[in-house]
């Protein structure tokens, strides 16, 4: 039987076994029915597992000071049936978190609500919006549909995750949106060291998610939007317009930076990473460590990344680091520049790269050494991409494919007479492209449907432009 329980407090909840509901049912910031009373309540309320809701039409929740620490075991806070729900401080510059958690939470998931403004400036080191560097170890962060922007992490020192810093086994971010965070360290010394410009955490699964904006700045800078210590998975994701700034030549992943000691699997489908900086490898940087990591990429874009470094190394897309082995299939590398313009690695990598495209760049476009490789079906314009990367053709340069930076996952769209089209190995064809569309088409029109090679699949050369989607 379930009991249902209406408390004098501006919020009702309902108890079912150990479960309550507390609804929020006014934006003020303090005081019955507010967001501070229902995470009160649910702090000290019996049970493991509590949820909180929010009334229709509650709208911006102006904060003059820090919501309290959640220290409930686990806690959902949903404003799917508020639409508009916003949470942030009244003054922007005031300098405090959000949302902080304790060391006896197991989970937290937030979802459907906007966080804006968050800062982390006077103790720990990050989470501007979400501080959960007191997380236990095993403790899992779930964001469903959020909208998290302008937060940001200034230390003199350490700098982690300007939006989120997560210290628990993992975060899931699920439709959300984390734009123009950042992580600062304004120190001189080796330790001003800023990493995530929105999210720094140990394992990080990604799902139709956007990172646009986001920074971290330095003397030593790593992940403009996300540093990752463990194990990632990263599916339908665009990453835009992410740096990571450094005033030495210490900046690396200019959207993302994924270092493992224990040896890893970081696996990309369905990504795009465009117009991403840094002074070392604009779009991605990738390291093993101790023990062999695995960067497995298929159906993924990099378009117009730039590293702004001067060294051998310093690769506009992405650079590889030591104990790391690449999987690549049908990748796209366009309009990528610095001293290697797409691809790089440090050290000895085993790598298999199929049906991938290495355009033209000014610029070596490859430096990889020969350790243990192999490959097909892959096209270069330069001939140290076709010579470092087996199963390459050579080709004269051919004409960059346009691409919508504005689409919902853009994509370098070459036309039905480039050398792209039909022209994969088939044993190593996925069944659909970086859009979703089914692979193989016949894209030139010729009667015989094979794969194209790159991210993005021709479906029809005489009504397709390349920009639905």
């Amino acid at each position: 039987m379930r009991l249902f329980i209406t408390l004098v407090l501006g919020f009702s909840f309902s108890v079912a076994a150990s479960a309550a509901t507390f609804i929020v049912t006014n934006n003020a910031e303090t005081g019955p029915g507010s967001l501070v009373a229902a995470i009160n309540t649910a702090n000290a309320t019996a049970g493991t597992s509590h949820r909180i809701e929010f009334a229709p039409s509650i709208g911006l929740i102006d904060l003059l000071q820090p919501l309290p620490i959640i220290t409930k075991e686990n806690l959902e806070i949903d404003a799917s049936s508020s639409p508009g729900v916003e949470v942030a401080p009244i003054n922007p510059s005031a300098g405090f978190r959000l949302f902080r958690v304790g060391a006896t939470v197991d989970s937290l998931i937030l979802r459907g609500f906007a966080l804006r403004f968050g800062a982390a400036e006077t103790s720990g080191t990050g989470g501007g919006c979400i501080d959960g560097e007191a997380a236990k170890a095993t403790a899992i962060l779930e964001l469903d549909r959020m909208q998290i922007s302008q937060c940001r992490a200034s230390f003199s020192d350490f700098a982690r995750g300007g939006a989120v810093h997560w210290s628990g086994a993992r975060i899931l971010a699920i439709d959300s949106v984390f734009d123009s965070n950042a992580a600062i360290s304004t120190g001189v010394s080796n330790f001003a060291q800023a990493s995530g410009g929105a999210l720094y955490a140990r394992a990080l699964e990604l799902t139709r998610t956007r990172l646009t904006n986001n920074q971290s700045s330095g003397r030593v800078s790593f992940g403009g939007a996300v540093f990752a210590l463990g194990n990632l998975t990263s599916l339908d994701t665009v990453w835009l317009d992410n740096q990571a700034l450094s005033n030495t030549n210490s900046g690396s992943g200019g959207a993302l930076a994924a270092e493992c000691t224990g040896g890893c699997l970081h696996d990309l489908r369905r990504n795009f990473f465009g117009r991403n900086q840094s002074r070392g490898s604009g779009a991605v940087f990738a390291s093993g460590s101790q023990f062999f990591s695995v960067l497995s990429l298929q159906n993924t874009s990099f378009i117009d990344n730039a590293a702004s470094g001067t060294f051998s190394t310093a690769t506009g897309a992405l650079a590889l680091g030591q104990q790391m082995i690449l999987e690549a299939r049908h990748v796209s590398f366009q309009g990528n520049t610095g001293s290697t313009a797409h691809i790089s690695a440090q050290g000895a990598q085993q790598r298999l790269i199929h049906n991938s495209i290495f355009a033209a760049s000014s610029t070596p476009g490859c430096l990889l050494p020969s350790f243990t490789q192999a490959g097909s079906g892959n096209i270069a314009t330069r001939s140290e991409c076709a010579t470092v990367t087996p199963g390459t053709t050579l080709l004269p340069a051919f004409a960059n494919g346009p691409v919508n930076f504005d689409a919902r996952m853009p994509v370098a769209a070459y036309g039905p007479s480039s050398p792209a089209i039909d022209q994969a190995n088939s044993a190593e064809c996925p069944g659909t492209d970086a859009i979703g569309s089914t692979r193989p088409q016949d894209g030139n029109g010729d009667g015989t449907v094979v794969c194209d090679i790159g991210a993005y699949e021709l479906v029809n050369s005489i009504f397709s432009s390349g920009f639905e989607n």
